[in-house]
């Protein structure tokens, strides 16, 4: 699966003239320090996806939104609330702002807006407020999405030959992390994370399951796969304990619910983070997926399908 997504990426690609757009990807931090991420691409006309849709019309589309034709060396202006900065997109059309507010923001969602010459774009930053000191760091695929990651032929069909208004989410899940999340004082800027391998192309696609099926808004965090400064491409678990790192260092007042599966090395990531930073975990879940009933299950480690399925 990863190879043939990086494959996919190196092809020519094929262009769709439609103007350009500023892609804003999730942001996150404090009120007097925070980070804008985003990329400048050639925009594309397609339609939202529906849930009567042919596979050949998702493995169509799925293509398409895997190749994009980046726009480098054009000037931006980033604006979040009254705070504005400027940049300009480098390779592959990537570009980077860290912002420090001269008047703190307050806790919540925050509309970024960037404008360029002939892009523009919006997006939204998290302001956690230190009241909030429980948060959840979730996995996607076969955590919340059934993926069947175990089965490439299934996992493959999963990903390019349906939509994500047809993809199934496991039963509970979504109601297990309002209910933990609801113990934060403040409902409106809860630490909810969604740390995926997925490429960033597919960043849209994940949010739109992840609405579909009534998960709690949170930040997305997907992989960057070409330009500088990429992340691992086939070390998956180099490159979810940065990002869960990462975010335990923006916000080190909150103690996160570490949540994944044993398809893949969810369970052996997040022990060492543990260990490592065992003030940052409250506790670990982890969905038994994998065919092998030898898998390893670590000292308190925690059932997320018995945990999710009581009501």
């Amino acid at each position: 699966m990863k190879y043939f997504l990086r494959y996919l990426l190196l092809l020519p690609t094929v262009v769709w003239a439609a103007g350009n757009q500023a892609v804003l990807y999730d942001s996150y931090g404090s009120s007097d320090r925070f980070v804008i991420e985003g990329r400048v691409i050639e925009a594309k006309k397609q339609a939202a996806a529906k849930n009567d849709d042919a596979w050949y019309s998702n493995l169509w589309h799925n293509l398409r939104t895997l190749k994009n034709s980046d726009r480098e060396g054009v000037k931006l202006t980033v604006k979040v609330s009254d705070q504005e900065a400027h940049t300009v997109s480098a390779e592959e059309g990537y570009f980077h702002v860290a912002l420090t507010p001269q008047r703190p923001l307050p806790p919540g969602w925050h509309a970024v807006n960037v404008q360029g010459k002939g892009a523009q774009g919006v997006g939204w930053v998290l302001i956690v407020p230190k009241s909030n000191t429980l948060g959840i760091i979730s996995d996607i695929d076969d955590t919340v999405l059934i993926s069947d990651v175990p089965d490439k032929s299934k996992l493959l069909k999963n990903t390019f030959l349906k939509n994500p208004t047809q993809r199934q989410a496991f039963p509970g899940t979504a109601d297990f992390y309002r209910r933990l999340l609801a113990q934060n004082s403040d409902p409106k800027a809860t630490p909810m994370f969604y740390v995926s391998a997925s490429p960033r192309q597919l960043a849209e696609s994940i949010k739109t399951f992840l609405m579909e099926n009534n998960f709690p808004q949170g930040v997305l965090v997907t992989k960057q796969i070409n330009g500088n400064g990429h992340d691992p491409l086939l070390d998956q678990k180099e490159y979810k304990a940065a990002k869960i790192e990462a975010i335990f260092s923006a916000l080190p007042w909150v103690k996160f619910v570490l949540v994944g599966d044993d398809g893949e090395l969810d369970p052996e990531t997040y022990r060492a983070l543990q260990e490592k930073y065992p003030q940052h975990v409250a506790a670990i879940y982890i969905r038994k997926v994998s065919p092998d009933p030898k898998r390893k299950t670590y000292a308190g480690q925690l059932d997320l399908t018995m945990a999710s399925g009581r009501q």
